[in-house]
């Protein structure tokens, strides 16, 4: 729908905005504490914060798209599979939440 790919497009936006303004403001943050006082010094941080922000951006895109692009039937199928392989693995654990919920009905 045409709410979806607005509601996307914003996600997109403020993900790219934060990431950037989080990288930004390491920079920013080691000049102003005096971390890093010579230019050089300045330029290699700036790099550093750059690739960070770079690695937590393709991070953030790739979710997002993720998120977008995957079919919700897909992923209840996924989940209840994973489900059922707790409750394999600790029965008890699933007991005792199945109490819990019958106590408070």
């Amino acid at each position: 729908t045409i709410w979806g790919v607005l509601v996307s497009l914003l996600y997109f936006s403020g993900i790219t905005l934060l990431v950037f303004h989080f990288a930004n403001g390491l920079w920013t943050a080691a000049i102003t504490w005096g971390l890093t006082i010579s230019r050089k010094a300045q330029q290699r941080w700036g790099v550093a914060c750059a690739g960070l922000g770079a690695a937590l951006m393709l991070m953030a895109w790739s979710s997002l798209i993720a998120a977008v692009l995957t079919n919700p039937n897909d992923a209840r199928k996924v989940e209840q599979k994973l489900l059922e392989k707790v409750e394999v693995i600790a029965p008890e654990q699933g007991k005792v939440t199945d109490k819990a919920a019958d106590n408070t009905k």
